[in-house]
């Protein structure tokens, strides 16, 4: 009696634990378990399919007989697998050829598949390596601006609460790719409350959850909501705009976190409370740009602390996510920075090691994944002029 299994591997290496969740997320939405089968279960055509989908894998049919393994048909699709270059500290350890070891009886981590049409099963050797982390070792961060509104946003004039152009989902998306694409993934997603912002990072958490069957919310974060000034809160008539409350966003929206409690909420107008009234470094109206930088301060500061060591993403606007870049850069003020203006779409990356206090900024403003007129960063860029260099 002979049994035939079949493994899995990815150009010969072993993976990391992070490695493994973000390529069975990229794997099981092409292949989706049978009604009435195990979960994670794939037939002939889906793991065909599977590797049409993931062209860099290597399947090994194997027989068992007498209690000997025997190595059959060696399908060869490897090749397209690569380590990043800036992921250096990952170390690749090639598989043994003689390694036969098999998954027989109960499932491992998703990875496991029974075929019920030939008996068949699949194992996908995707095992963290000896002396390597479960847990990633770093910590990340996204600061993302929104992309396309309707109608466009016009200072001293308005739409101050405008929402997303169709265009403006489509650049959410893009920038869903462009997180995924860093082979990490944020396990919160923080955004200001008005329409804009929380349109991109609802988008953002659909298409996240969908990748990697995470369950990401959007927390309502007020500390990042838009700049305290009359230029781009105050209609012509003079009415101020504010944005809608979570209630609102919660029948708007499906990836509201209805839980969640700002960190750094709305504090009282300037104009009719004394200093003293409200916590420091809470957003308040109307405010300068020295108060904005120490209300940004204090919200990082605080969501930080909220999050721990866990990645996270912040969607917000240009000037909130200038002086929110400015405190992670460490630069004391504008003049003493290399930020510059924001673009449209444009996300901002920084990473720390666990442990670490000093980030490294990967990326800023990056457009790179936005449609093509939007990519050069041109269209809708814009900045404090604290920001701009001569």
């Amino acid at each position: 009696m002979s049994s035939q299994q079949r493994k899995i591997r990815v150009s010969g290496n072993t993976l990391t634990k992070e490695e493994q969740r973000q390529l069975l997320s990229s794997i099981l939405p092409a292949a989706p378990p049978q009604e009435g089968t195990p979960q994670n279960t794939f037939t002939e055509a889906e793991l065909q399919e599977l590797k049409s989908t993931i062209p860099d894998i290597q399947i090994v049919t194997t027989q068992k007989e007498e209690g000997e393994h025997v190595r059959r048909n060696t399908a060869d699709l490897m090749g397209m697998w690569e380590p990043i270059p800036e992921r250096e500290s990952i170390a690749y350890a090639p598989a043994l050829e003689d390694d036969e070891r098999f998954v027989e009886d109960s499932p491992q981590d998703g990875c496991f598949m029974e075929s019920p049409q030939d008996g068949s099963s699949y194992y996908m050797e995707a095992q963290p390596q000896d002396g390597c982390d479960e847990e990633p070792s770093e910590q990340h961060i996204w600061l993302i601006r929104y992309g396309e509104t309707s109608p466009g946003l016009i200072e001293n004039v308005g739409n101050y609460d405008s929402d997303l152009h169709t265009d403006g989902v489509t650049h959410a998306e893009c920038i869903a790719n462009n997180i995924a694409s860093s082979r990490h993934l944020p396990d919160h997603i923080f955004s200001d409350p008005f329409l804009r912002c929380m349109h991109t990072a609802d988008t953002i958490a659909s298409s996240l959850n969908h990748r990697s069957y995470q369950n990401l919310k959007v927390k309502v974060e007020e500390g990042m909501t838009e700049w305290q000034v009359p230029s781009l809160l105050v209609e012509p008539s003079g009415v101020r705009t504010h944005p809608r409350t979570l209630d609102e966003l919660l029948q708007r929206f499906q990836n509201v976190d209805g839980t969640f409690e700002s960190l750094n909420p709305q504090g009282p107008d300037r104009l009719v409370n004394d200093e003293e009234e409200a916590p420091e470094g809470c957003p308040r109206f109307p405010e300068s740009e020295e108060q904005l930088h120490e209300r940004c301060k204090a919200t990082i500061e605080k969501i930080l602390n909220h999050v721990g060591d866990d990645s996270f993403a912040i969607v917000s606007h240009a000037p909130c996510l200038q002086h929110t870049a400015l405190v992670l850069e460490g630069s004391a003020t504008p003049k003493d920075s290399k930020l510059g203006p924001w673009s449209l779409g444009g996300v901002t990356h920084f990473s720390r090691q666990k442990g670490d206090t000093k980030w490294t900024l990967k990326a800023y403003s990056d457009t790179s994944h936005m449609p093509k007129k939007y990519q050069d960063g041109e269209l809708g860029k814009w900045s404090l002029p604290s920001f701009v260099r001569a």
